[in-house]
């Protein structure tokens, strides 16, 4: 299993938001005091915004947090590949928190196939393509498309349909297809709320080097023209939880969508790895 976040920019480095770590209070009758320093409260990623997966992607963090915690695990409408009863089904890579986990926010796979077969040898690339491949992440701040990627058709990976409880992906992606195809996808890039929601120049910048730019938009937007604009079927990867804890490190809580039958399940041996992604 591997992490979504560990193909991106963001995990390099994210540390709290907050203001200053030192109060001071005059008082008439003594002198000036120093209190001892606060330490800065991170600006959460929850509640997420409304969006039509934000119960899924509410559940599955809470899931996740669950498992971590060693707690018992809530009720969820995703599919689990077979029942956990004990919380301890994690595979830890890293030390386990001693204290409780900010979210920052979740981060979802999902490929659309608009097109099966394979492809002839002379084909071009853009007669090659079958499928899209997303990213899309959820905050408080809403929806972030923040990765995109063309992939060649294949017979060996046909897709199927979205499990029960994730119907709200075929919403989100027909949203992201319509505004490739417009060429912009502007309304769903980083913004400066996420830059104070992550709270860290540092990381900022890297983020902005990874963003979805305008000239790979465009190329996408000529690449999607001969593809049919349903889709026939989709495939789910990986979903994680980033998460900071007290110390200011930052944690992926990683999921798996695997294929089961025409849909996809939860693996659930292990339910969840977590690894360390800042400091490396």
């Amino acid at each position: 299993m591997r992490s979504i976040w560990l193909s991106t920019g963001l995990v390099i480095a994210m540390s709290s938001c907050g203001g200053p770590g030192r109060q001071h209070v005059e008082r008439r009758d003594a002198a000036p005091q120093v209190r001892a320093p606060v330490q800065p409260t991170r600006t959460p990623g929850r509640p997420y915004a409304p969006t039509p997966i934000t119960q899924v992607g509410e559940e599955l963090t809470s899931l996740a947090l669950a498992a971590a915690g060693g707690e018992p695990l809530p009720q969820t409408s995703a599919p689990l590949r077979s029942s956990v009863e004990r919380p301890t089904e994690v595979d830890w890579h890293t030390e386990a928190p001693s204290s409780a986990l900010t979210t920052i926010g979740i981060a979802f796979e999902v490929e659309v196939i608009l097109k099966r077969g394979e492809p002839e040898e002379s084909a071009t690339p853009p007669m090659r393509w079958g499928s899209i491949r997303l990213t899309v992440v959820l905050n408080r701040n809403g929806l972030r498309l923040y990765s995109v990627r063309p992939r060649t058709m294949s017979r060996a990976l046909p897709g199927g349909p979205l499990p029960a409880g994730m119907e709200g992906f075929a919403t989100v992606t027909e949203t992201f297809l319509r505004a490739l195809r417009r060429g912009d996808v502007s309304p769903w890039a980083l913004d400066e709320s996420d830059r104070n929601l992550l709270g860290n120049d540092e990381v900022w910048i890297q983020v902005e080097q990874d963003r979805v730019d305008a000239a790979l938009v465009a190329r996408l937007q000529t690449m999607l023209a001969p593809l049919p604009e349903a889709a026939l079927a989709y495939r789910l990867g990986s979903v994680a939880v980033l998460v900071a804890d007290a110390e200011e490190r930052l944690l992926s809580l990683a999921m798996e969508w695997d294929a089961e039958g025409e849909s996809f399940v939860l693996e659930t041996a292990p339910l969840l790895e977590v690894r360390q992604l800042w400091p490396r």
